[in-house]
Order: C-alpha cells, then structure tokens, then sequence
C-alpha cells in the first residue's frame, strides 16, 4: 500500500511538470510484472536508492522456491547503469544462515522511473525472522537496502 502510495504520488509530481504529456498513454510494464498493494517499500542505505518488493503470486509459499519482484529508482531521479550489478539474497541473523539456494537475478528493464528485476529460486525453508537484502553496486559503490520478512 505504501508503495502504491509513493509510486502515485511520484508519478503525479512527474505529470504535474509534463503539460499535455500528461494525457498520454503509459507504456504497459514488460512480463510478467503487475504491480500490487503487497510490495514492500523501503530506502538503501545510504539513501541513493528506494526499492520496492513482492512474492510472485498471492502469498509467500510455505517452504517452496518461488521468484519475488523487485522495482528499484534512484533517488536523484537518474536512471540506474546498464553496468550496475544486483544481487537478492535472504538470511535468518538468530539461526546463522541463510537460504538454501542461491537465486538467480534478473533485470527486466526500465518501466515508469523504476528499473524491474525478478529474483527466481528465493527459497525462505523455515519460520521465523528473514532478512532480505537487495545489493546494487553502481559506478564502484556497492549499496544495500534491507527488510525483515516474518515467515510463520
């Protein structure tokens, strides 16, 4: 929902400065992206980043691989490098590990400001607290943005 709220708000700010561009059809997103009310807003680190998250599907599965979505924008409105690196991995900090598998990133392009990437393979195999990291490193420098996942 609030990343619903923010990519709204965003767009009308951007619309506002457009006159009759404004009235112009947006481009439907590449497959197989749809956005939602379940994404999952938040900044990197230090800020350079806002990135936005979501189980493909209607939930997150019980102990099963599945591909989570990903829409990441700079802050400063540039767009992101063909160059930068992503990486999406998961960890549970009081058991000492991470996921059983390692998943594969793909970006999908640019759609509306955001750069779209989906994670195939995401395997969250037990309860508890999760940890989900996305990593860009851009130009020489290496950011990441973090949220925690309660899988019950």
């Amino acid at each position: 929902m609030i990343a619903r709220a923010f990519l709204l708000a965003l767009s009308l700010v951007v619309c506002s400065a457009c006159g009759d561009e404004a009235s112009r059809p947006v481009a439907a997103p590449p497959a197989p992206w749809q956005t939602s009310a379940k994404a999952v807003l938040a900044n990197s680190a230090d800020g350079t980043y806002a990135a936005s998250w979501e189980p493909e599907g209607t939930a997150l599965p019980d102990a099963e691989p599945f591909n989570m979505r990903f829409a990441v924008r700079r802050a400063d409105g540039r767009a992101i490098s063909a160059a930068a690196r992503m990486s999406v991995d998961a960890e549970m900090p009081h058991h000492g590990h991470g996921m059983n598998l390692v998943p594969t990133v793909t970006r999908l392009g640019a759609w509306n400001g955001d750069e779209l990437l989906v994670a195939s393979g995401m395997l969250l195999h037990m309860p508890g607290r999760w940890v989900l990291s996305l990593d860009i490193e851009e130009d020489g420098v290496l950011e990441r943005t973090q949220w925690f996942i309660d899988v019950e």
